[in-house]
């Protein structure tokens, strides 16, 4: 396979006042001071260059011996894949044009009621200038002249904003469908009957089937019984509603019960996602990540859960793996793109554009400064994440008969788990697993 030679750095360098040079990487929250030579070769890591004409630019700019540029550009590009500052891969990154993306999730508060142990966001933590109400309100027009139809308002949690129906009403007024993403907490009959007028989607986080589970991670005693209840108030008024879940290892072989608790409550749809070791969750990863043979635990379950229940039952992947004939999954195909950044992205407190939930911290364009529709379509980020080829990933899944259904993996957890071309940690094929005792969950 072709050895990768061209550096991307996911950071942008920052020019001080007094002339001096920064790199900020915001996956490790750490500062890089750099000289002038240091910033050039940062600037020229665009994915557009290979090495050598990043080498040969740096010669002639600070009329460098060909042999110091050499040494200059390989030392310096290993410490910043070593920092995490930058990837390598084979192909170019191309300017690919996309449609307008289908759903946006806007996180409108970094402020929280929670303190959960896997908070991806790092809710209360981040401090930032949020956006106001008609910064969002610019975005949402935005968003529905491009053809967006759907949004999701997040958090931290969402219903601490004080405007939050005044942007929902405006979503709703501009054409776009709205839908709230809560803990459930604050929903009281006030904000219910807003819900019902503005036909908002409602999805409330549930992550234990009982209280011992759901308040540990949860961070917060009671929290079980007082969700529960609001969960019953929206039943009562006729409200649908999805449950969801993060699936970590120490609640996957608890989600059969969880499922039937949600079945009761009458929720209409089951989502499990997988936990992200992001946010306040990365200093909890050990204990609650999942492995590859725990995930294929969970994906069994719910391929059966789904053909057995009235709710819609998903958010898992790899369900492939388990249904379909590898045989027949063997089709050509060059694209390894993800759907971050094509399909789906997200917007932080304080106006920064994601590919995707799970790597926030990659937002490099601000609708403060851009229309969004202009980064949609020309941020460096974003098209690093489209133009992605089958050659930039490793050599397992380039050679395995389901990449054409998986493209690799999710890029996010390859690159929250140290390298984003790796295979999947979720994949059982890739990983297979070991001869472990496991909690069924059936």
């Amino acid at each position: 396979m072709q050895q990768p030679s061209i550096p991307f750095s996911f950071f942008k360098v920052k020019k001080e006042p007094d002339e001096t040079y920064s790199v900020f990487n915001r996956l490790t929250c750490k500062t890089y001071e750099l000289n002038a030579s240091a910033a050039y070769i940062i600037w020229m890591c665009d994915g557009t260059k290979n090495t050598d004409a990043i080498t040969e630019k740096l010669r002639e700019q600070f009329s460098l011996d060909s042999g110091e540029a050499r040494k200059a550009v390989a030392e310096f590009l290993a410490f910043l894949q070593e920092k995490r500052v930058l990837v390598w891969r084979t192909s170019k990154v191309e300017k690919v044009e996309a449609p307008a993306p289908k759903f946006i999730i806007f996180e409108v508060t970094n402020r929280c009621n929670l303190n959960c142990i896997h908070c991806s966001v790092c809710a209360n933590e981040r401090k930032c200038f949020e956006l106001s109400t008609q910064e969002w309100t610019t975005v949402m027009r935005d968003l529905a002249d491009m053809g967006t139809r759907d949004v999701g308002l997040s958090g931290g949690e969402p219903l601490l904003r004080r405007d939050i129906f005044e942007l929902a009403a405006y979503a709703k007024d501009a054409g776009l469908h709205v839908g709230l993403v809560t803990n459930g907490l604050l929903l009281n009959e006030e904000n219910i009957t807003s819900i019902k007028r503005l036909d908002i989607s409602v999805q409330v986080s549930l992550d234990g089937a009982n209280a011992a589970s759901h308040d540990h991670i949860r961070n917060s005693p009671h929290s079980f019984q007082r969700v529960t209840r609001k969960l019953e108030l929206l039943r009562k008024h006729g409200v649908d509603f999805t449950i969801a879940t993060v699936a970590t290892a120490q609640n996957y072989a608890d989600l059969p019960e969880l499922l039937k608790l949600a079945e009761k409550l009458g929720a209409v749809n089951f989502r499990v996602q997988p936990f992200f070791p992001v946010g306040r969750g990365s200093v909890n990863g050990n204990e609650l990540n999942l492995d590859a043979a725990m995930t294929r635990e969970v994906t069994a379950f719910l391929m059966r859960a789904s053909k057995q229940t009235r709710m819609q039952v998903g958010g898992f992947y790899f369900q492939f793996l388990l249904d379909s004939d590898p045989a027949a999954t063997s089709e050509p195909c060059k694209d390894a793109s993800c759907s971050g950044g094509y399909d789906f992205a997200g917007i932080t407190p304080d106006g920064f554009v994601y590919p995707c939930s799970h790597i926030w911290q990659l937002g490099d364009d601000n609708v403060r400064e851009e229309p969004f529709a202009w980064i949609w379509q020309n941020s460096r980020m974003l098209n690093f994440f489209r133009s992605l080829r089958r050659e930039d990933v490793n050599d397992t899944c380039q050679l395995c008969k389901f990449f054409s259904k998986c493209l690799g993996g999710c890029r996010a957890m390859n690159l929250l788990q140290g390298n984003i071309f790796a295979p999947d940690s979720h994949c059982w094929l890739a990983h297979p697993p070991r001869n472990t005792q496991l909690v069924s969950c059936s």
